[in-house]
């Protein structure tokens, strides 16, 4: 089973809490819902430039909630500076090197919804700094073209489980409690973040049931991974 490191690392900065307006992965980058004066929110970031930081942990699991998740109205402890962010490589086979700059992956059409998970800013070497950057990797992350896969068989939005290619699972290195990605590649229904909450050799059984359906022909299951980053908003 993945245990994820807790989003805090040593000297984070955690000065600021705010309500989430909708559900939030631990580790995503959040920016401002509501700008309401004594009502801020927060949400995942989409494909904002700006973000406020990343979503910190839950110390506890209220009953009824998912783990790894925070719901909406709950109060987020957001880490401002250093910390362990959700990444993903996008579709490209490619991986984050130490020191790569990292911007809100774009997924989906461009208009996925809130999500708050970082891919290589600009092109998938992240060498160059751009406006769109918001972070800066601390760490190496080996991720590749193994770590995204198409579905073997249709889901549909409500399906708990995802049916996969045999073999395919193996060669993700998958493990329960691992976040992964649900992606609509053409569509504006866009990518729903979730967590792997039982495995076999072909079947992802999912912690949150999917928001929509998901194509054997072009849509994506994508493994998502923690890398210690720099906030450079």
């Amino acid at each position: 089973m993945a245990v994820p490191r807790k989003v805090a690392h040593p000297g984070s900065n955690r000065y600021v809490s705010y309500p989430a307006a909708s559900r939030i992965p631990f580790g995503a980058v959040v920016t401002g819902s509501s700008l309401t004066a004594g009502a801020e929110t927060i949400k995942a970031a989409q494909a904002e430039t700006t973000v406020l930081g990343l979503a910190g942990n839950r110390e506890y699991l209220p009953k009824g909630k998912y783990d790894g998740f925070w719901e909406a109205y709950e109060q987020i402890e957001v880490i401002d500076d250093i910390g362990y962010a959700l990444v993903m490589p996008n579709g490209t086979n490619t991986d984050i090197e130490m020191g790569d700059f990292l911007e809100v992956a774009v997924l989906g059409d461009g208009t996925p919804g809130p999500h708050g998970l970082l891919e290589e800013a600009g092109s998938s070497a992240g060498t160059v700094f751009t406006v769109d950057t918001v972070a800066k990797a601390l760490q190496t992350v080996a991720m590749g073209s193994k770590s995204y896969k198409i579905p073997a068989g249709a889901v549909t939005a409500g399906d708990t489980s995802i049916t996969m290619v045999a073999g395919e699972i193996a060669t993700m290195g998958i493990s329960v409690g691992d976040y992964i990605a649900l992606e609509d590649t053409a569509a504006s229904l866009g990518v729903q973040v979730n967590k792997v909450a039982s495995l076999t050799s072909t079947v992802i059984g999912l912690e949150i049931p999917a928001a929509f359906a998901l194509a054997t022909d072009h849509d994506l299951v994508t493994r998502c991974y923690q890398c210690l980053v720099k906030l450079v908003k």
